[in-house]
């Protein structure tokens, strides 16, 4: 029996390229969004026959109907979509305080839409695997002794955000004791890379360099951030997804190295000579110190490590952006097969 993987957000940041991941690995592929269509990027250069996609919301009926239709009789889900408002930085980064309807649409969007998919699969006896995709987030105010957060750390969110993925967390977690699924919370962080958009300082330094404007914030420079580049996080998803046991209930598809914002200026300057990038010194406010997650799990269980250094991430991310193609998916193809 025939095995789809379906992959909700499919149009946007993490669950687009997790789609071209997926597809350039063979899978047979069920993409869902609110959106109308992919965007045409996504597929570039593979074969886009193996990817149906199902427009929708999550919340409908008639959307679940159609993505259990769609999967066939077996189907693994990986659930990327989510409301991204309100998280840590949001107003350090322009976002408006939320009112009280927009945190209910968040936790309607991101708990009651992440436990009702995850249902509807299990109930029709389709599920072979569900894979939640949270986020560092869950651990907004937490302390641990230790130079990184392990996958059995105790979620401890701030605010509306990180509260509704650590809600969904607890649920999907509870589905996977008392129904016995085959499912994983999977915890990423730090992502970026193309088809982002201003919604982190790097995309905000990227989007000037291709504007011709540059990009200058008055401070911030020794932040430090655990960065991950996109298509290392893909990759990881898609590990998880397709493996043929997992041993752990909790992931964390993470880099483990920390980057400043400085660090991440030099690596724009270095591969766009010309950009005008900087970040002044001092930190954001409401800036606080951020540990990496481990990533332990992964990589005694399934060998993933990171590949992309930032000054490669960034020279891709520019590339990918700049002339439309992908380029290569994994870093070990940059220097004539050398591994970063």
């Amino acid at each position: 029996m025939t095995t789809s993987v379906v992959v909700t957000g499919a149009a946007g940041f993490i669950g687009s390229h997790l789609v071209r991941t997926l597809t350039e690995r063979g899978c047979n592929v069920v993409a869902t969004d609110v959106a109308a269509r992919l965007p045409d990027p996504v597929l570039d250069g593979l074969d886009a026959s193996t990817c149906a996609y199902v427009p929708g919301d999550l919340r409908r009926d008639d959307t679940l109907i159609a993505l259990a239709d769609a999967a066939g009789e077996r189907a693994t889900v990986v659930h990327v979509a989510a409301l991204l408002r309100f998280a840590e930085m949001a107003v350090a980064l322009g976002q408006g305080a939320p009112s009280f309807p927009d945190a209910l649409e968040v936790f309607d969007v991101n708990v009651m839409a992440t436990w009702r998919l995850c249902s509807r699969f299990a109930t029709t006896g389709q599920l072979a695997r569900f894979v939640y995709v949270s986020t560092r987030s869950v651990f907004g105010s937490v302390v641990v002794e230790g130079a990184e957060i392990p996958e059995t750390c105790p979620p401890s969110p701030i605010g509306i955000y990180g509260s509704s993925k650590t809600a969904a967390e607890f649920g999907v977690l509870a589905f996977r004791d008392v129904f016995h699924l085959d499912l994983a919370v999977a915890r990423v962080t730090g992502v970026f890379g193309p088809w982002q958009g201003p919604v982190s300082w790097i995309g905000k330094a990227v989007d000037g360099v291709l504007a011709g404007t540059g990009y200058r914030e008055p401070s911030g420079a020794e932040d430090r951030y655990e960065l991950t580049y996109v298509k290392d996080t893909a990759r990881g998803l898609a590990d998880l997804a397709l493996a043929d046991r997992l041993e752990h209930a909790i992931y964390h598809v993470s880099s483990g190295t920390m980057h400043s914002l400085g660090e991440v200026a030099g690596a724009v300057r270095l591969a766009a000579p010309d950009a005008a990038v900087e970040f002044g010194a001092g930190s954001q406010p409401g800036m606080r110190t951020r540990l990496p997650l481990s990533g332990g799990r992964m990589a005694s269980e399934l060998g993933f490590r990171a590949q992309w250094t930032l000054n490669d991430a960034i020279a891709d991310y520019l590339d990918v952006e700049r002339s439309g193609h992908y380029g290569p998916e994994a870093a070990a193809t940059l220097h004539a097969g050398a591994v970063d």
